[in-house]
């Protein structure tokens, strides 16, 4: 887990200490696609809160591309605080929900 500040980008090098493993998984399942998805807590405004979680969930999809996974592969998107892990109300600091969250989808072999 990569703690984030509320408001605060993710530095390409805070991201590359928590990404070390995923290119090799990535290797081993070369036939998927890679999801990286952004999220923050609900203090700010929600077009603020978009931005800094695509931002995020960019920074880590670069960084998975810049290790080498094939840029095809990977898609970024951010959610903001939409898909909160913990119910909280307007303007909560709730730190479990500022998150970057990797899937690996399986694809069927060409």
């Amino acid at each position: 887990m990569i703690d984030l500040n509320s408001g605060d980008a993710l530095s390409p090098a805070m991201a590359a200490t928590r990404l070390n493993d995923w290119p090799s998984c990535c290797a081993i399942y070369d036939h998927s696609a890679v999801q990286v998805t952004g999220f923050t807590d609900t203090v700010g405004p929600f077009d603020r809160n978009i931005a800094i979680s695509q931002s995020r969930a960019k920074t880590v999809a670069d960084g998975l591309v810049s290790d080498g996974v094939d840029s095809e592969r990977v898609s970024s998107q951010g959610y903001g605080a939409t898909h909160l892990k913990i119910a909280t109300g307007p303007d909560r600091a709730e730190p479990r929900n500022r998150r970057i969250e990797i899937r690996v989808i399986a694809h069927p072999q060409a």
